[in-house]
C-alpha cells in the first residue's frame, strides 16, 4: 500500500522545521520516516482487509504534532508475490557459487513460504535450491558441482503460503574461475555435534485413507538448529509438494510427474536439542492411489545422513481397499452365444473405492471377425467385491477351429507374491456343422492372362472342406476410381472379363456362396491390362 503526498500537511513547512513523520495504521504507529519523505510503502498486510491510516508530523521546535486526515483503504485478494531482486554474488570459484537473495517485500497478501534459486547454463537448468523464508529476509544459496570457466545465469522466484509463485527475477550472470588447489586444512577444533539424520523406520504402510505417517530422526548429537529437507529418491516418476504443518512437521502430497503441479520438498526446522520431526504423506486425489507406484523411497537431504537414512512408503493394494484380479480359470464360450461375461474380483479388502482399466487383445481370434473389441474404466465402490466385463461375439457361420482372445487389466501395479491375475483368456468354440455352414474364404486367386481389354483369373474350389458350394461371386472394381465395376455370378472356378480399358488396374475379389449364405470375400488381387492392340482382322 502506498501513502501518497500528505496533502493535508501545511505546504509551508520546511523540512528543517520537522523532525520527521510517524505513519499510523489502525491507530497504531507503524513506522517513522525522515522529514524529506513524501510517501511510505506498507507490506505484510492481510488480503481483502480494510485498513485506516494517517500521518503525524513531528515539529522540531517541540510544538504539538500535526495530523493528516484518516484515510481508509481495502487491500485486494491475495496475489503472487513480487519477484525477488537480482541475486547478489557472494563467492565464486572453479566449481562453486554462493549467492544471496533478499526476499520481496510484497508477498501477495499472505506470508512467503520459500524462495528458489535456479542455476542455468546455455543448455538449460543445471541445478536449483529451495530455502524456507527466515526472519532476516536474506537467504544464502550454495551451488556445488559446477564446471570451471563456464558462464551461468542465476535467477530466483518466490512462493507464498497461498501456493502462488512469482515470476523469475532478472538473472545474475557469473563465470566460474579456473580450478585451484585447495588451501591447507585448518587444525581440528572441537565443535558441538549437530547429528546425522534419517528416517526412523525403513518401511511405512499407508492406512485405509491413503495416509502414511513417518518420522525423521536425529542421532549422534542434537546440538544447534538445523534445516532438514525430505524428498523422493525413487522412482523418478514421483515427486512431493509439501507445506509446514502446525505441529512443526510437514504435510506432503505425492504427485506423478505427468501432473501439472509444481514440486516443493519438505523442510523441517530442528531446534537445538530436538530429536524427531513428523512427515505425513498422502495421495493427490481420490484415484491417484491406483496410479502411483506401489513403493516410493524418501530420504532426508541437505544434512549429514545416518547409515540407514531412507524409508520405503508402501502404497500397494495390499491395504484394506484391496486389489482387483481376474479369476484363476479361463473362460470358454460357444460362438453363437452373442456375449461372454468375465468376472473381475476384488481381493484382500473392500474398504473405499478402487478404480481399474481394461482392454481386449487378439491371440488367435481377430477383432472384428470373431469378437468386438472392448476397453474402459470401472470404479468399484466401498464394499463392492466384484464386477463384470461383457464382450460381444461374432458368429460368422464359417466352419473353423476354436479361437482365443484375451483381456488385460491396465494401470495396475503387479503385486509380488500376490494371487493377482492381470490377464484372462477366452476360448470361442466354433459351433458350425459341415452340413449347414457357409463356405470359407478363398485366397488362392491367380491371373491366367491379361490383354489391353480383357483378363482371365482362376481359383481353387473350397468344396474339398466338405461344405456345399453353389457358386462364386466375382467383384471387380477400378482401382483408380475406387468404385465397384460390377459383381458377377459363376459356377466355374475360372472367370473371363472383356470390354475393359487398356493400361488400367482392376481389383478382383472372389466369394464362395451356397444356400446358407455368402462367405467372406477374398483379399483383392490387382490385374493390370496392357496397351491397346489392333483387332485380329480388318472389317470387310
Amino acid at each position: 500500500m502506498l501513502l501518497g503526498n500528505h496533502r493535508n500537511l501545511s505546504t509551508a513547512l520546511d523540512p528543517d522545521e520537522l523532525e520527521g513523520y510517524h505513519v499510523i495504521v489502525n491507530n497504531q504507529e507503524r513506522a517513522t520516516v525522515g522529514p524529506d519523505a513524501s510517501s511510505y510503502y506498507l507490506y505484510g498486510l492481510s488480503n481483502n482487509t480494510v485498513y485506516s491510516y494517517q500521518v503525524k508530523a513531528i515539529l522540531a521546535n517541540g510544538s504539538e504534532p500535526l495530523y493528516s486526515d484518516v484515510v481508509a483503504a481495502t487491500t485486494l485478494n491475495r496475489t503472487a508475490p513480487n519477484s525477488p531482486d537480482i541475486p547478489t554474488k557472494v563467492t565464486v570459484s572453479g566449481g562453486f557459487v554462493q549467492v544471496s537473495v533478499e526476499t520481496p517485500h510484497d508477498t501477495g497478501g499472505v506470508a512467503l513460504s520459500n524462495v528458489t534459486v535456479v542455476v542455468s547454463d546455455i543448455y538449460g537448468v543445471v541445478t536449483s535450491q529451495t530455502l524456507s523464508v527466515t526472519s532476516s529476509g536474506v537467504l544464502v544459496f550454495n551451488s556445488y558441482g559446477l564446471n570451471a570457466r563456464t558462464k551461468y545465469w542465476i535467477s530466483a522466484f518466490a512462493t507464498n503460503e497461498g501456493d502462488l509463485v512469482s515470476s523469475n527475477s532478472d538473472p545474475l550472470v557469473i563465470t566460474t574461475t579456473a580450478l585451484q588447489l585447495p588451501g591447507p586444512c585448518p587444525p581440528p577444533t572441537v565443535v558441538k555435534a549437530t547429528g546425522a539424520f534419517g528416517m526412523a523406520d525403513t518401511n511405512y504402510n499407508a492406512d485405509k485413507d491413503g495416509i502414511i505417517n513417518t518420522v525423521v530422526r536425529r542421532s549422534n548429537g542434537t546440538s544447534g538448529a538445523v534445516e532438514v529437507g525430505v524428498h523422493v529418491t525413487g522412482p523418478d516418476t514421483v515427486f512431493l509438494r509439501c507445506k509446514r504443518a502446525t505441529s512443526g512437521g510437514c504435510d506432503c502430497t505425492l504427485y506423478l510427474i505427468s501432473s501439472e503441479s509444481v514440486p516443493l520438498p519438505c523442510y523441517l526446522s530442528f531446534v537445538d536439542g530436538q530429536e524427531n520431526a513428523s512427515v505425513a504423506f498422502s495421495m493427490w486425489d481420490d484415484q491417484s492411489a491406483e496410479l502411483l507406484p506401489s513403493q516410493v523411497v524418501v530420504s532426508p537431504f541437505g544434512v549429514d545422513l545416518s547409515g540407514q537414512h531412507s524409508a520405503v512408503l508402501h502404497m500397494d493394494a495390499r491395504q484394506e481397499a484391496g486389489f482387483v484380479s481376474f479369476p484363476a480359470s479361463s473362460s470358454v464360450i460357444y460362438e453363437d452365444s452373442s456375449f461372454v461375461m468375465i468376472n473381475v474380483l476384488r481381493l484382500n479388502g473392500t474398504t473405499g473405492r478402487v478404480t481399474f482399466s481394461f482392454e481386449s487383445f487378439d491371440i488367435t481370434a481377430v477383432t472384428g471377425e470373431d469378437y468386438v473389441a472392448v476397453s474402459g474404466t470401472i470404479v468399484l465402490t466401498d464394499q463392492q467385491s466384484s464386477t463384470q466385463i461383457w464382450v460381444q461375439l461374432i458368429d460368422n457361420l464359417v466352419v473353423n477351429s476354436d479361437k482365443v482372445f484375451g483381456l488385460r487389466l491396465t494401470g495396475q501395479t503387479e503385486l509380488t507374491g500376490a494371487d493377482q491375475l492381470l490377464t484372462h483368456n477366452v476360448t470361442i468354440h466354433d459351433d458350425e456343422s459341415i452340413s449347414s455352414a457357409v463356405p470359407r474364404k478363398t485366397d488362392n486367386i491367380s491371373i491366367v492372362y491379361s490383354t489391353g481389354g480383357e483378363f482371365e483369373i482362376g481359383w481353387t474350389s473350397t468344396a474339398s472342406d466338405g461344405v456345399n458350394v453353389t457358386g462364386y461371386l466375382v467383384r471387380v472394381s477400378n482401382a483408380s476410381l475406387g468404385t465397384f465395376y460390377s459383381v458377377f455370378n459363376t459356377t466355374q472356378t475360372i472367370f473371363t472379363l472383356s470390354g475393359l480399358s487398356a493400361r488400367s488396374i482392376y481389383l478382383v475379389e472372389v466369394a464362395v456362396w451356397n444356400h446358407f449364405g455368402v462367405g467372406e470375400y477374398s483379399d483383392a488381387v490387382e490385374v493390370a491390362t496392357t496397351d491397346a492392340t489392333l483387332p485380329s482382322s480388318r472389317f470387310r
